[in-house]
């Protein structure tokens, strides 16, 4: 990617699920998408086989793209014409069917923008970081009986006791 002016932020607290605009770079937008795999390379007719085309894919099917479209590792001509239909949607300048480096941020999971790492009008260069996307809350996962859990309501407050185990000192 090369070098490009940061020319808007989604807002801190905002969740940025699949098909978010994330941030803008020289007015074009940058997406989240939803999956295990980083964006690695341009994904275009062509490449070859893999399972970042089978991501794209599963997304681009979930954000209604898919009609036609054979969620594969192959990136076909059909391929193509769901990303450049995405792609016109979104209000890209070129749309080409053609996902380059920076135009996809895959997330493993959806989250809540914490933090901006840049400001509107810094120079981005490739791996600049931008934005903090993750989760304020805890979860806390306990084993419960039916019986004890029985008079709780949703939302009710519980009060957390810790566990000392055997071996375990003092807290």
């Amino acid at each position: 990617m090369p070098s490009a002016t940061l020319t808007g932020l989604l807002d801190v607290g905002t969740t940025a699920e699949r098909g978010t605009v994330l941030y803008t770079a020289d007015n074009q937008p940058v997406v989240a998408m939803i999956g295990d795999l980083p964006a690695w390379r341009t994904l275009e007719q062509g490449v070859d086989d893999g399972a970042d085309v089978r991501q794209l894919e599963e997304n681009l099917a979930a954000l209604g793209y898919g009609a036609g479209l054979d969620v594969d590792e192959a990136f076909t001509a059909d391929t193509a014409a769901a990303v450049e239909a995405w792609e016109t949607d979104l209000g890209r300048a070129a749309p080409d069917g053609v996902v380059t480096i920076g135009e996809v941020v895959f997330l493993t999971a959806p989250g809540d923008v914490l933090g901006h790492e840049a400001s509107v009008g810094d120079t981005l260069e490739a791996g600049s970081p931008v934005l903090t996307i993750g989760a304020e809350q805890r979860i806390v996962v306990a084993d419960v009986t039916a019986t004890e859990a029985g008079g709780w309501t949703p939302g009710a407050t519980v009060d957390l006791v810790p566990l000392l185990l055997a071996g375990d000192g003092d807290p």
